[in-house]
């Protein structure tokens, strides 16, 4: 039931909220998905440390439910960085790569992981080491934050800012705006 309600209900919000914060070119879409991004990599995180069947199946929950709100809105948002022409060809490719570097190493990668450790019957490392995958997610959200030249989603880029200045020529009635950057 985990498995299946928790995307479920992760991709109908993740629609919803994608219309309510003004579609895949808003900065407040980007800003949420760090959020999200934050909230999945926690609920990941601390299911590798979780004794408690009952915790750990919320927390998978809660890891499933952010992974499908994350993901519509960061594969819209990176198609809306693409010119039309190539969405489908983009969309194909990343989907490759999903498949390439996410589903099909990982359980060659939790086994290698648990094959490593000193007791691999009850070692948790292949679990640390494919849910360290979200903060992965979650670190390169924060870094197309940081890099778009496009957006200013921290308020920290002075080089890019334009300022509107009004001038009045000595009280005439003929005025003019210019771009000062």
């Amino acid at each position: 039931m985990v498995s299946i309600t928790g995307p479920i209900v992760g991709a109908i919000i993740s629609a919803i909220v994608t219309d309510k914060l003004g579609g895949y070119h808003s900065t407040r879409l980007m800003k949420f998905a760090l959020l999200v991004g934050i909230g999945l990599s926690t609920g990941a995180l601390l299911i590798v440390f979780e004794n408690h069947m009952m915790m750990a199946i919320f927390l998978f929950w809660v890891t499933l439910c952010n992974g499908a709100l994350l993901l519509p809105m960061v594969i819209g948002i990176m198609l809306t960085k693409v010119e039309p022409e190539q969405r489908p060809t983009a969309n194909s490719f990343a989907n490759f790569m999903y498949n390439l570097l996410g589903f099909f190493p990982a359980p060659f990668v939790y086994g290698l992981a648990n094959e490593l450790s000193d007791n691999p019957k009850t070692s948790r490392y292949g679990m640390a080491v494919v849910m360290f995958a979200c903060c992965l997610v979650t670190f390169f959200i924060f870094l197309t934050m940081f890099t778009d030249k496009d957006k200013n989603y921290f308020g920290m880029r002075k080089d890019n800012d334009a300022v509107l200045v009004y001038e009045k020529d000595g009280g005439s009635s003929t005025s003019s705006v210019r771009l000062e950057s």
